[in-house]
């Protein structure tokens, strides 16, 4: 498994399978089924409404204008539709010829490149800075996750089963019976998988102290007068971060109730970032924070986070992984704290991509996204040679 096939609300084929009838309007509502999209351009995005990468890439298409509909993964609407090679990842996107692709950071790729090009455009247009976008967006689905994960299914285990029983397996119309069913069905699953995304006694402590200090260091971020992470415009970090909250926020009770009384400017910025549809974008190429200066010192405060938590987590992963351990421990945020959960195959990807992305960049750009890594601890991340156990 990987953090995104553990996403919050997205059901297993198994499951689907076990839902009682009338699961999805499938007997009340005959009228529903696939629709055809035939004007070349509605793309049909195929998620859940508790999922935060299905929200990430939802908040991104309406801020990009790109025309588009929204149905129930496993619906009658996606009955019969094509899935894409490997594990199933929500949220999954039908492009208007019907193929399909998931994903949430390649589909941001694609959908860049493929729809509107060059206009309201979600990366910024400095190398450097496009760097910081793609490690920050990784940051979010692979480390932050595990803060949305752990708190839903343990603070909120119970309003969260619920939760996706009203509003996915069944329907806000579904008999009391049923939901119950299906919740106790979903809240035993998810919960019987914390550990596997490193939620246990040892590491709660761990990843609620991380949660409440990233909402305190996002919240001044906000009041230095930064609208978004790099600017006044958003890139696909910003929508990855504004996904992993949408449950935080948006829909469990306790969780949300902590974000609020803690992070009033987060909340705020979630509302009003959440359909960015009309927010104007009057110079495409203005809005962005000025390249090759230091980013500010909020951020650079949100960086060091993914120096204290993220790089030695993902380096230690990768160690561990390729050495064929199942299992592994690492220390985090300068040695104070140890950490264990089960290797990640798609983790050890990740930390492979992030190379990727800066060895494309030029020399110019590298020596300034290095300036900015080496003082919050993340260079390793770029480094070949910082991943020996």
């Amino acid at each position: 498994f990987t953090n995104r096939t553990l996403q919050v609300g997205r059901p297993s084929a198994a499951q689907v399978m076990a839902w009682p009838a009338g699961t999805f309007g499938s007997a009340l509502t005959p009228n529903r089924g696939p629709e055809s999209v035939d004007d070349g351009v509605t793309l049909r995005l195929c998620g859940s409404p508790g999922s935060p990468y299905t929200n990430k890439v939802l908040f991104y298409l309406r801020y990009r204008r790109i025309p588009h509909r929204f149905v129930l993964a496993g619906g009658p609407e996606t009955r019969g539709t094509a899935d894409p090679p490997g594990p199933p990842l929500l949220p999954k996107l039908l492009w208007p010829d019907g193929a399909a692709q998931n994903d949430s950071t390649f589909l941001l790729r694609s959908l860049e490149a493929r729809c509107l090009a060059g206009r309201r455009a979600a990366v910024p247009p400095d190398p450097g800075q496009a760097f910081l976008a793609y490690l920050l967006e990784d940051f979010a689905d692979e480390w932050l996750t595990k803060a949305m994960y752990h708190y839903r299914w343990t603070l909120d285990h119970s309003t969260a089963g619920e939760g996706i029983a009203l509003q996915h397996a069944l329907g806000p119309d579904a008999a009391t019976e049923a939901v119950e069913r299906v919740a106790a069905a979903v809240r035993a699953r998810q919960v019987d998988r914390l550990a596997i995304v490193g939620s246990n006694p040892d590491t709660a402590p761990v990843i609620e102290r991380f949660y409440v200090e990233f909402l305190d260091k996002l919240e001044k971020h906000l009041a230095a007068g930064h609208r978004f992470l790099l600017g006044n415009r958003p890139a696909g970090c910003d929508f990855a971060v504004l996904g992993q909250l949408h449950p935080m926020i948006a829909l469990d009770r306790r969780t949300s109730d902590l974000t609020r009384a803690r992070a009033p400017r987060v909340c705020a910025w979630y509302n009003t970032a959440i359909d960015l549809s009309g927010l104007s974008v009057v110079d495409e190429g203005a809005g962005w924070a000025s390249a090759g200066c230091p980013v500010p010192p909020t951020l650079a405060a949100i960086l060091r986070d993914v120096g204290r938590f993220y790089t030695p987590f993902l380096l230690a992963n990768d160690a561990h992984f390729r050495r064929g351990d199942t299992t592994f421990a690492c220390r985090l945020d300068g040695g104070r704290v140890e950490w264990r959960q089960p290797t990640f195959k798609y983790q050890s990807k990740c930390l492979g991509w992030i190379r990727e992305e800066f060895g494309r960049l030029d020399a110019a750009s590298r020596k300034w996204v290095l300036a900015q890594l080496e003082p919050a601890g993340c260079a390793p991340l770029v480094s070949h040679n910082s991943a020996k156990l």
